[in-house]
């Protein structure tokens, strides 16, 4: 933006609305704006001292309209895991590294649940480090988030430690 206003004062008003009318052309016949747009940015951290959070995990965060993500450790395991759950009463389109082949996609119905980070402290590795979710279609209401998940545990009945951090989009 800065060097359009440099540039733009220097050619004078003639210019600034040839430049205006060239992206708004551009834009126009290649985009459409959708009028109605909200975003935001939701975060948590948790960390687990007594090395157990019980068959149901603990919820680490609210993806709104999306789902919730649950963190998991149980007592003697050496491992911490994160999984989103469908919360909604529909399909969400996900994406996620936590496959050792790499990224993938898949439609998760409602109501399913999908591991999306796991630390495994015998070999010192996390499996998944994001979650990209999608529900609807253009024209109409649509939203999207894109959610970093970390989780880590040192050992055996060590503390377990989650965080997510989502960026949340959508339109009405």
């Amino acid at each position: 933006m800065e060097f359009f206003k440099r540039h733009v004062h220097r050619l004078g008003l003639v210019a600034t609305v040839a430049i205006i009318a060239f992206a708004g052309g551009m834009l126009g016949s290649a985009y459409q704006v959708d009028a109605a747009q909200t975003s935001s940015v939701v975060g948590k951290r948790i960390v687990v001292a007594g090395g157990s959070t019980g068959p149901n995990g603990v919820l680490l965060l609210t993806v709104p309209g999306l789902g919730e993500l649950r963190g998991y450790c149980g007592a003697g395991h050496e491992h911490s895991q994160i999984s989103w759950k469908n919360t909604t009463s529909g399909p969400i389109d996900a994406w996620m590294d936590y496959f050792i082949e790499g990224p993938t996609g898949e439609i998760v119905p409602a109501g399913s649940i999908v591991p999306v980070a796991l630390f495994r402290s015998d070999l010192g590795e996390q499996y998944g480090t994001f979650v990209n979710l999608g529900q609807g279609n253009s024209p109409g209401p649509r939203r999207a988030a894109t959610v970093q998940v970390n989780t880590y545990r040192n050992g055996p009945n060590a503390p377990c430690g989650f965080q997510a951090i989502a960026t949340t989009w959508k339109t009405t």
